[in-house]
């Protein structure tokens, strides 16, 4: 079982919509990205994991309004 939580701007989205075949796929490599770091910090920073092309958004998810 699977249960996605998706934030922008350090808030809590409820809105969206993950399907589940690329939700796991982009729970797999944000698992990978923070095996590879040693703290908490390290693991917010950037560079973000890349992701497969199929998954990049057209926009820009991190909009202010």
């Amino acid at each position: 079982m699977v249960d996605v939580h998706v934030f922008r701007g350090m808030k809590r989205e409820y809105s969206i919509g993950v399907s589940a075949g690329n939700g796991l796929v982009m729970l797999g490599r944000e698992e990978e990205h923070r095996r590879k770091k040693k703290s908490l910090p390290a693991y917010f920073k950037y560079p973000r994991p890349k992701l497969p092309s199929y998954l990049v958004l057209n926009e820009d998810f991190e909009k202010t309004e």
